[in-house]
């Protein structure tokens, strides 16, 4: 044989031998990046939970900016049923008539919603922090993803809590006390610079002399967090007096005045241990 034949055979087999790589690790049709999208879009319920799936194990689809649009969009079309509703609830409740049931949808699910939140909090890429910020009051996972990012996601929890849905009373539920939560991990992870801590602090002082208790129990996090002075006097304004919550229901009280005081004697204790040589 010919040293060009033998030449040209190794390159046929070559060839055979790439296609065949491309052909495994290739998507199938079904499920290539716009399919993928469209199935996540305007599929049944069970379709959109299988296009999930794909994504979840391709590290391709993941990234696929058509893909994450799609990603985002159903997030956003999930937490807007939520928000809708609650608005409803609000509404029933000013004029004295019973609440609205929740949103019924063969698209609603709480298993895909929290498919959804896992994939993007799984993903670790900062492209979903906004949505994630939506996250935070039921889903512990994204307050860890969120105060991870530190300051790339700091501006993103600061300006979702002063989302407009504060004043429109349709944010999510606990929305608020999940975002101060946020901010007291990356506080205590030190992952802000000090600009940031300050407006941080800033956040805790307001929330700590509001009469809401889910501002105030978020508060309190800040102060374990940051054990600053300031912080520290107006919550113990609260759990010794001369302050008293007005309008915040006894066991709520009670345990927000129970877990102040572990917040201050923890900064007790941290500054004593400093000062041991």
């Amino acid at each position: 044989m010919s040293t060009h034949m033998l030449v040209n055979r190794c390159l046929l087999a070559m060839s055979v031998a790439l296609a065949s790589v491309a052909s495994a690790t290739a998507l199938p049709p079904e499920h290539d990046a716009s399919t993928t999208a469209k199935a996540l879009r305007t599929g049944s319920l069970s379709t959109r939970q299988e296009a999930l799936a794909f994504v979840r194990d391709s590290s391709s689809l993941i990234k696929d900016p058509t893909v994450i649009a799609a990603i985002k969009d159903e997030f956003v079309r999930y937490t807007g049923d939520e928000r809708q509703w609650l608005k409803a609830v609000q509404i029933a409740r000013q004029r004295g008539q019973p609440p609205p049931a929740p949103i019924s949808s063969e698209l609603r699910s709480s298993e895909y919603k929290h498919a959804l939140e896992a994939l993007m909090i799984d993903s670790k890429d900062p492209v979903f922090i906004p949505q994630l910020t939506w996250a935070v009051g039921s889903n512990g996972k994204a307050v860890d993803a969120l105060a991870a990012f530190g300051e790339l996601a700091f501006l993103d929890v600061l300006a979702r809590y002063d989302d407009m849905c504060v004043a429109s009373l349709d944010c999510p539920k606990s929305l608020r006390y999940g975002l101060l939560l946020t901010m007291a991990r990356m506080v205590d992870s030190a992952s802000l610079n000090r600009p940031n801590e300050a407006r941080v602090v800033a956040v805790a002082r307001q929330a700590l002399l509001s009469d809401d208790w889910e501002l105030i129990g978020g508060a309190i996090n800040i102060v374990a967090a940051s054990c600053d002075d300031g912080l520290r006097q107006l919550l113990s304004n609260i759990t010794s007096g001369p302050r008293r919550l007005s309008g915040v229901p006894v066991p709520q009280a009670e345990g927000l005045i129970a877990r102040g005081n572990t917040a201050l004697q923890g900064c007790l204790e941290s500054r004593r241990s400093r000062r041991l040589p």
